[in-house]
């Protein structure tokens, strides 16, 4: 009878485990059947070229013959799905990567990638949040369900041949649906005549400065209402520090203490990371940990900056505007697991269109670009944060 109870315990703890890892695997496997769909070779990725492109779309008549590559990649992005609306061009991440490592066009060939680079890897230079080690799901294609558990499978020590508890974990649903991003970038009618393959990488860093900027502001603060993202800071039951009713100076103790709230919660594993406001980096780089001890809170090393060690970012895209007692200046300080922020990002690139007439009466082109994306929190105890820090 013990024996048989606990083949039943033992062949139920392993179904709980593989229905588990099915679950968390499901998005991996989803991103990978999407962009299985949309290829650009080593050759397309080398003769790519973004500024070509533009002149083409500027100028039909006469550029148009020019971007024969780029309006086939376009059609095939149209046809797997990787483009999501066919306004106008498509341009793949890889590309839009290659122009940023390289610097021209024409190196493009030495990368090898055959497969459609991650959106991450675009944005990270732009991006606090891709930056600070945020997972990115690219070339999805439809509503996906991140699965987290809610109660973990139990376990203990028992004494032979005595029945292990069964352990019956349950499990909830974080859920990422496109919401479209529209970014622009403005330039000049000269430098629209000038587009070719020296300016290149100036675009593709112009339109991952705009897309990254959307993606962090909302991935930071997004309302989850009115088609925006859940952002960290409105996500319920992440941890909280507070420092005064008013508000006031972030101090090392508090710092202390918001590292307390995702280690309480044994979440402090994995691309560890605080992402705050300017003016908090500026406050902390003038405040020392401990009064006499000659050590800024905010520190930097051959790695980067840091806080007590641990990599440390800033970006505006941070609020700074926080209403707090009588204040309506106060900034976020967010620490946690990075990697425990999903982006999901669908399609294999971001389309743009490009806009002979906002700026017609100067001669001036704006570069409209849409990217579809969502992001969740995988675990809210992951994330800790402090919204009234003054300085």
């Amino acid at each position: 009878m013990l024996a048989t109870e606990h083949t039943r315990a033992v062949q139920q703890a392993r179904t709980h485990i593989h229905l588990a890892a099915e679950l968390m695997d499901m998005p991996a496997r989803r991103g990978y059947e999407a962009a299985s769909r949309f290829y650009i070779n080593s050759k397309e990725l080398a003769e790519f070229n973004l500024g070509r492109a533009i002149r083409a779309h500027m100028d039909p008549v006469r550029y148009g013959n020019e971007a024969a590559l780029e309006r086939r990649i376009t059609t095939r992005a149209l046809q797997s799905g990787a483009a999501r609306r066919g306004i106008g061009l498509f341009v793949p991440f890889a590309v839009l990567q290659r122009d940023l490592v390289v610097g021209t066009a024409n190196s493009g060939g030495h990368l090898v990638g055959s497969r459609i680079s991650d959106a991450a890897a675009w944005l990270r230079p732009t991006s606090a949040c891709a930056a600070a080690g945020a997972t990115f799901l690219s070339n999805l294609n439809e509503t996906l369900s991140l699965p987290r558990f809610s109660d973990g499978i139990a376990a203990g020590v028992v004494g032979e041949s005595v029945v292990g508890q069964e352990g019956s974990p349950s499990f909830e649903a974080v859920s990422l649906s496109p919401k479209t991003i529209v970014a622009y970038v403005d330039y000049s009618r000269r430098l629209g005549l000038q587009a070719n393959e020296d300016i290149s990488a100036m675009l593709s860093a112009d339109l991952a400065s705009a897309v990254g900027e959307v993606v962090d502001r909302m991935a930071i603060n997004g309302s989850g209402t009115a088609n925006e993202p859940l952002g960290i800071l409105n996500t319920p039951d992440i941890g909280s520090v507070a420092i005064d009713v008013n508000g006031g100076p972030a101090t090392w103790p508090k710092i202390v203490d918001l590292e307390y709230e995702v280690s309480n919660k044994n979440a402090a594993i994995g691309a560890m990371g605080y992402v705050t406001t300017p003016k908090v980096q500026k406050q902390l780089k003038k405040t020392e940990t401990f009064t006499g001890a000659g050590v800024p809170i905010w520190g930097h090393n051959p790695t980067g900056d840091n806080i007590g060690g641990v990599p440390a970012w800033a970006s505006n895209n941070v609020p700074g505007d926080l209403v707090k007692g009588s204040n309506n200046d106060c900034s976020a300080l967010i620490y946690g697991n990075w990697a425990d922020l999903i982006v999901g990002v669908w399609g294999g690139g971001v389309e743009v269109l490009v806009d002979k007439y906002t700026n017609g009466t100067v001669g001036g082109t704006r570069l409209v670009v849409y990217i579809d994306i969502d992001v969740g929190v995988r675990r809210p105890g992951s994330f800790a944060a402090m919204k009234d820090i003054r300085g």
